[in-house]
């Protein structure tokens, strides 16, 4: 049975998202019922329309509450205010983030992700993961990070830095689950 009823979708989205799978399709494609059931759960997108999927402010609205709602939209995916929404809500959004936008090859995207989650580093583009100033970074937060070095040497300068000011930490690959 579909919820035809607008009142009552609303009621039932503000509670939780999902709701929408059971909203008529008229409904599933109203933009300011869509923009509140975003909010309550991060598979809301599923049951929205395609037109409201690929709504840019939808996906913000969806990607500031949960980051990995991105995942549900096919063009947006390489919109950088839409990235920036996922990334800085759930860093590990950046998996859903196209190489061939060139954001995971941005230093601000690659530093939001990490900020939120330091492992998402592993995400990013292998220039990025060279970058010792990110590498150091996300170490501070989470020292298993130094795995996801693209180089040796860039994980060495960042241990180096990380000594000098006053940090312990293991060099061994086996402690960051290298070889």
């Amino acid at each position: 049975m579909s919820i035809t009823d607008a009142t009552k979708a609303l009621l039932a989205v503000q509670i939780n998202g999902d709701a929408l799978m059971n909203c008529s399709p008229a409904l599933k494609d109203e933009k300011d019922l869509v923009l509140v059931a975003v909010t309550t759960s991060v598979d809301a997108l599923l049951w929205a329309s395609p037109r409201l999927k690929e709504d840019r402010e939808v996906l913000i609205q969806a990607c500031t509450h949960f980051g990995r709602a991105i995942r549900y939209t096919k063009l947006l995916r390489s919109d950088p205010g839409v990235v920036f929404a996922a990334v800085k809500n759930d860093g590990n959004a950046l998996q859903h983030v196209p190489t061939s936008s060139g954001l995971k090859n941005n230093f601000d995207v690659v530093a939001t992700a990490i900020q939120s989650k330091p492992l998402s580093f592993q995400y990013a583009s292998e220039e990025m993961r060279s970058n010792v100033e990110l590498l150091v970074m996300a170490a501070k937060l989470d020292p298993k990070v130094l795995a996801a070095a693209a180089t040796p040497e860039a994980r060495s300068k960042a241990e180096a830095i990380l000594e000098n000011n006053g940090a312990r930490w293991a060099t061994s690959n086996a402690v960051y689950g290298g070889q």
